[in-house]
């Protein structure tokens, strides 16, 4: 039978154990060219070091490297840019991925966007080589922590012209950043273009329209899509119409470009929830493993106490004969 001792020194066990945990982050970084990463970072919130790394680079959907546990990292300091954390990972098939991060450290990192072109800050770039030679850099990236809610949207539109889209797309509604997006564009039953996910994507504040958050991605037959919603963010976003002119949403149009001239705008247009998780933060699968823990004293315990209450229903018996 476990003493009350022993009960406590194995939640104390369980508490070190999930404060030396390291912090895991959804990663997701846009290039140019179609190209784009997708996977998760681990990082030791207290040496700050990039304890390991799972993601895939693809291209127009098609994977093309997988990367591991980064091969070197450390501070970064580039002339005229705001220094930078980089963390850098040799893949499969030659290819090489460096992240980057604002700042020298990351000692206590809580997430956060990657040094990229359309980065608010301006640091070294994150960016992808092959044989040795530059690919691409990253446009837009993020590290958003795995605790945040990630909802997944069915989107579909009908443009003006007849084009219909169809597909997914992923936001992590804690921070209000789109993850990932899987789309493809119809013309009578013709695919004419596959968006598989953001090159960009801000506020966007026309002027005399409403703010309208806007995510814009390029097909690999070169057409661009921006996807339009009303008001500056997505953070706790729960779905509805997307802007487009069939609507009463007074802001930016979703739209369709080719060869950088408008081809049509959208008539009408939704993103549907479709399922949405919340991951449990660290100190829930403590208290979930403290009442395992519990149950399992209890379990031990119970045949205890039903051979002790037989034994007095005997004694009893005894007794009145």
């Amino acid at each position: 039978m476990y003493s009350i001792a022993r009960i406590l020194l194995a939640c104390s066990l369980l508490f070190a154990a999930n404060a030396r945990a390291d912090a895991v982050f959804n990663l997701r970084a846009s290039f140019g060219s179609g190209y784009y990463v997708a996977g998760t970072v681990r990082i030791d919130p207290a040496t700050g070091l990039v304890t390991g790394e799972t993601s895939t680079l693809y291209r127009d959907g098609i994977a093309l490297s997988d990367f591991g546990a980064p091969g070197s990292q450390g501070p970064f300091a580039p002339g005229g840019l705001a220094a930078s954390y980089l963390f850098s990972s040799a893949g499969t098939n030659g290819y090489l991925f460096v992240g980057a991060v604002p700042g020298t450290s990351l000692v206590g990192y809580a997430g956060g966007e990657l040094c990229g072109t359309a980065a608010a800050i301006h640091c070294a770039f994150s960016d992808v080589f092959s044989g040795g030679v530059p690919v691409a850099n990253v446009v837009q990236g993020v590290l958003a922590p795995v605790t945040d809610t990630i909802r997944i949207f069915d989107l579909a539109a009908v443009f003006a012209n007849g084009d219909r889209l169809a597909g997914t797309v992923t936001i992590d509604t804690t921070i209000g950043f789109v993850l990932d997006e899987h789309a493809t564009l119809f013309s009578g039953g013709v695919v004419v273009d596959t968006f598989y996910n953001p090159l960009g994507q801000s506020v966007f504040a026309p002027g005399g329209l409403t703010p309208s958050y806007l995510f814009q991605s390029v097909g690999s037959n070169g057409v661009l899509l921006n996807i339009g919603t009303p008001g500056g963010s997505l953070i706790g976003y729960g779905g509805g119409n997307i802007c487009a002119t069939g609507t009463a949403l007074n802001c930016a149009f979703s739209d369709i470009f080719l060869s950088s001239s408008l081809s049509s705008d959208a008539v009408t247009g939704q993103l549907t929830l479709q399922r949405a998780t919340a991951v449990a933060e660290p100190g829930s699968f403590v208290l979930i493993a403290m009442g395992a823990l519990v149950l399992l004293v209890r379990r031990r315990r119970d045949p205890d106490r039903a051979n002790r209450g037989a034994s007095d229903r005997r004694r009893r018996a005894g007794q009145l004969l």
